[in-house]
């Protein structure tokens, strides 16, 4: 696990699909934190069944106020509860094993100080959306 790094994951009427998310998370990152943006009960019910399973909090907003509103109201929870590194995620996105560590140790052996924030290659059924590194 990887201290101070706590994982914001926006959510919004995913049911369990949620869950996925979560689990690849729970071993990589020191917090999860859920803003759910106003789902209805059957979301609820997996949210709070989650919330048992880790070091897992959660955020109900009583109605959709956006991904970037959720994603502020987060940010600024995991900044109040200490974060040293914030993953910001949906509730359908799913991490490879080690991903927090591997972008942590390009932190740490990089001789750029400007480096305040890292994206992971993203991929859809295989299919890469940004261009490898020649």
């Amino acid at each position: 696990m990887n201290e101070g790094t706590i994982a914001v994951i926006i959510s919004y009427n995913g049911g369990e699909e949620i869950i996925g998310t979560v689990q690849a998370l729970l071993n990589q990152v020191s917090k999860i934190l859920v803003v759910d943006n106003g789902s209805g009960n059957k979301t609820l019910v997996t949210l709070h069944e989650l919330r048992r399973k880790g070091n897992i909090s959660l955020v109900e907003l009583r109605e959709n106020v956006g991904v970037a509103a959720g994603l502020n109201i987060g940010v600024n929870w995991a900044k109040a509860t200490g974060a040293k590194w914030i993953l910001t995620m949906d509730q359908d996105s799913v991490v490879q094993p080690n991903m927090i560590s591997n972008m942590l140790s390009y932190v740490e052996n990089c001789s750029d100080p400007s480096v305040v924030s890292l994206t992971p290659q993203i991929s859809t059924n295989g299919v890469k959306f940004l261009n490898e590194p020649d």
